[in-house]
């Protein structure tokens, strides 16, 4: 009896750091690490795309607003209003993706981040 709730014990606690793992691929400076680990298995490398896809997206939105920033530095006015409603709003967008997504590792789901969960499926890495 003992031996069966030993086994119990490390299997829970296998699945725990597994969960913590796959949720690291949310983390963009950290979201290489589960992206490449070969032995990470299935579970995580489904979290891994789909922050890695998250991660293009932010790198692809950032560059996008700094250019146009750039492109409208002489207008004050509307460089005001672009930089604190518009990037807010893409920040906050980008933020619950990134929420969603370690809250569906976290509990050990494999939720698909809407639209994102699609492409991600066809990624072979």
């Amino acid at each position: 009896m003992e031996n069966v709730q030993k086994v119990k014990r490390k299997t829970k606690k296998k699945n725990n750091e597994r969960h913590i793992y796959a949720s690291f691929a949310y983390i963009p400076v950290l979201n290489f690490l589960p992206l490449f680990d070969k032995e990470a298995g299935n579970f995580v490398h489904f979290h891994a795309k789909q922050g890695f896809l998250i991660f293009v997206i932010e790198f692809i939105g950032l560059l996008l607003f700094f250019s146009f920033y750039l492109l409208v530095g002489t207008f004050p006015i509307i460089r005001y209003i672009f930089v604190n409603f518009f990037f807010a709003f893409y920040i906050l967008c980008v933020a619950i993706l990134i929420v969603m997504g370690m809250y569906g590792a976290l509990t050990g789901k494999e939720f698909e981040i809407p639209f994102i969960g699609e492409i991600a499926k066809k990624i072979n890495i």
